[in-house]
């Protein structure tokens, strides 16, 4: 094994936020807020923006070329909130403050969109020679203007084809009976439209390409349950049981299949299509997952003092535990890994075939190699993490650096990002 490291910044020359820092999505920089002067920051791997007087929420584009942040500056008696695109070339700011939590890239990278203050639905179009910030709606909703309006708002979001734009809004008309989430639509194919989704449990989910909508809907006037709830899709009901898990809902890559949890006597077990499934537990465990192709299922459910792993409605393996959020499945389906725990110690299992234990390891860095064959993950042992690839270990880091991942470049090659003494690198791994 070949490594090759380089200096990304060094964070001593800074009096930064840890928690602030973010990792771009391909891995290769870093971004964190900084005190300067009176105010604050931005740094975008070794290069300051200007000053402001405060600074939230960071989000990278899906081209890992520009970040996206909300600014604060004092304007005569009054701070002005004001949305900062930075990126390496220059900067652009919105007139526009940004409700936290609502900065959303388009899968180009070309456009941002974000709920603005007070009550305005805002997409900048972000193209070479023409950028334009652009009002799409106004809402009068006077629960816009509350730090929790972000909890009573979903999305915005692009479809992958830019064709369709959404968000979602959770509306009171003062009649009780009238409560529930409101889907806006806008797009080249669905034109203008919107949903209403009364009595909806939780806020409705919409497919990754953006065709499909779904939420559970609950009929419960004024606090009190009269039914079974249904799962509802295109505004057709599809099933009902006496209780779905709302947050559960879990629609494939494609946007072709709907799985979720539902429960009854006690029991749960998962339902897909509207058909349900004949294995029943006394507790789900994670989330539902979806190969890329959505050819097959798999998820943990707990039955006793036993975790199991189900794949395609078939008990694989079954641990003491299996740590959420851990399964994951190579790039064509065949092959599933995931994070068990016994005795207090993790390790990986690769169809079956146990790894090493570590007092830790991060669910979500599981990831397979683009032929399916190596699995790479974020390990911790005597305090400090590393890259584990096979029987391979990485350079000691003392974090996992803004929640980043673990990157394939090609089948036999990876990098990350690591902290050490103070500084950030970016390691590249070469597995010949």
């Amino acid at each position: 094994m070949r490594t090759s490291e380089k200096r990304i910044v060094k964070l001593n020359d800074f009096s930064y936020d840890f928690s602030s820092i973010i990792a771009s999505p391909d891995c290769r920089h870093i971004a964190f807020i900084a005190e300067s002067g009176k105010g604050q920051c931005l740094v975008l791997d070794n290069r300051r923006s200007i000053e402001y007087d405060s600074i939230d929420y960071l989000t990278f584009s899906p081209d890992s070329m520009s970040v996206a942040y909300c600014a604060k500056r004092r304007w005569w008696l009054f701070k002005k909130s004001i949305v900062v695109v930075d990126d390496t070339a220059r900067r652009r700011e919105y007139e526009y403050g940004a409700i936290p939590h609502t900065l959303v890239f388009s899968p180009d990278s070309r456009r941002l969109a974000y709920f603005g203050t007070p009550d305005y639905i805002i997409e900048e179009v972000r193209v070479p020679v023409i950028k334009e910030g652009k009002v799409i709606e106004k809402l009068q909703f006077p629960w816009l203007k509350d730090e929790k309006a972000s909890d009573l708002l979903t999305g915005p979001s692009y479809s992958p084809d830019l064709s369709r734009f959404w968000f979602a809004s959770y509306q009171e008309s003062g009649i009780i009976l009238r409560e529930g989430w409101r889907i806006h639509i806008y797009g080249s194919i669905w034109g203008r439209e919107e949903k209403f989704c009364e009595y909806a449990a939780g806020s409705p989910i919409v497919s990754s390409d953006g065709c499909h909508i779904a939420y559970v809907s609950r009929s419960q006037p004024y606090g009190i349950r009269t039914g079974p709830d249904s799962l509802v899709l295109d505004n057709r009901e599809l099933s009902k049981h006496k209780l779905i898990h709302a947050d559960s809902l879990s629609f494939c890559p494609k946007g072709k299949r709907i799985a979720y949890w539902a429960e009854d006597k006690g029991e749960c077990f998962v339902v897909c299509d509207g058909q349900q499934g004949v294995l029943k537990y006394k507790e789900n465990v994670g989330p539902i997952i979806f190969s890329q192709d959505g050819a097959h299922m798999a998820y943990a459910a707990r039955d006793g003092n036993r975790c199991c792993v189900v794949v395609d409605g078939i008990e694989k393996w079954s641990y003491e535990e299996v740590i959420p959020g851990s399964i994951t499945f190579c790039p064509n389906g065949t092959r599933v890994a995931f994070v068990a725990s016994q005795l207090g110690k993790h390790h990986i299992v690769v169809e079956g075939m146990e790894g090493e234990r570590f007092s830790e390891i991060a669910a979500d860095s599981v990831t397979f190699s683009p032929d399916g064959n190596r699995v790479a993950y974020w390990a911790q042992q005597t305090g400090e993490w590393f890259c584990v690839m096979g029987e391979l270990r990485g350079s000691p880091s003392y974090c996992i650096v803004g929640k980043a991942r673990l990157r394939w470049d090609s089948s036999e090659q990876l990098h990350y990002l690591r902290l050490k003494d103070g500084m950030v690198f970016l390691v590249e791994e070469d597995l010949r």
